[in-house]
């Protein structure tokens, strides 16, 4: 849903991920509207295996999200390039996933493109849900 860049924030004086949707097309008001609603529903979620959102703007080339920078590989790349997860492994992620999915569905919010491509594993070990372009909380069109 956009594109992901490396950035220093000057104000907080740190390194973001900048992520930029850009309207398709002249994307309607209302989409626009949804999904700076979904970016701020999401901040109000606090949980270590989910992404952090620092900040979200509305400029007329899209909507600039800075996210927090996760530092690893995504799930998908680990098992591309080194093979399967151990069991245990696969069973450690599974649990992170879980918990990070409930404090999501508490704030009522349904991630709806869950795979391994969105969740990355840090160079720590900690589990990171991301991106949720699709994102939706019962209030959200269909």
């Amino acid at each position: 849903m956009g594109q992901v860049y490396r950035a220093f924030d000057r104000s907080l004086q740190r390194e973001v991920a900048l992520k930029i949707v850009a309207p398709a097309g002249g994307a309607k008001a209302g989409a626009r509207a949804s999904f700076l609603a979904e970016a701020r529903l999401l901040a109000s979620v606090r949980h270590p295996s989910i992404v952090q959102v620092y900040s979200i703007q509305d400029h007329q080339d899209g909507i600039r999200m800075a996210l927090e920078l996760i530092e690893g590989r995504t799930l998908e790349s680990i098992v591309t390039e080194d093979g399967p997860l151990s069991p245990a492994e696969a069973a450690r992620i599974g649990s992170e996933l879980c918990r990070a999915l409930a404090a999501l569905h508490e704030r009522g919010i349904v991630h709806r493109d869950l795979k391994p491509a969105n969740v990355m594993r840090e160079k720590g070990g900690r589990i990171v849900l991301l991106d949720f372009g699709i994102a939706r909380s019962p209030s959200s069109p269909v």
